[in-house]
């Protein structure tokens, strides 16, 4: 399902909910059944901070060609987070560069979306990333790994933007 915003959430039964405590990904069935409550507020939008997530994939470019850019976009409570989901910026030749400035750097450093989040909460964790990196960028941040400052080393290349 696409929200009014624009983002894509992810299909029911994919582990979309961080459980801190016991350091695992939940569905979202299986995390509002443990615990209701909190569900609820990361669903109503009732969180302590936001996080957001950018990377590419040539896979979901258009058209197969180039690299598309995408934020994924992640809820905070206490040491839970929940990815509510992904947002597809747009397709590029070639992946953002600050050496180059091209246009992927320009729209990253640039879309209104970013200036939501304050710098050290939002992060490029890298080319051609999967879901399952995105998982381990939100757990390594969730963990004090990763901060505005730079990465340990299982994180090289995440850097906040």
């Amino acid at each position: 399902m696409t929200t009014k915003y624009g983002i894509t959430q992810l299909p029911l039964g994919y582990p979309v909910f961080y459980v801190g405590s016991k350091d695992e990904w939940v569905s979202e069935n299986e995390f509002a059944s443990k615990m209701p409550k909190l569900f609820s507020q990361f669903i109503q939008n009732k969180v302590e901070e936001k996080m957001l997530v950018a990377f590419t994939n040539s896979k979901v470019a258009t058209g197969g060609v180039g690299t598309a850019l995408l934020f994924v976009y992640v809820s905070v409570i206490g040491d839970d987070a929940y990815i509510r989901g992904v947002k597809k910026i747009g397709t590029y030749k070639n992946p953002p560069s600050s050496k180059s400035k091209n246009e992927a750097h320009i729209q990253l450093l640039s879309h209104e979306d970013g200036f939501k989040y304050p710098h050290g909460w939002r992060y490029y964790a890298g080319d051609e990333i999967d879901m399952g990196f995105i998982r381990e960028v939100i757990e390594g941040w969730m963990l004090g790994l990763i901060n505005k400052s730079g990465s340990a080393p299982d994180y090289e290349g995440v850097r906040a933007f």
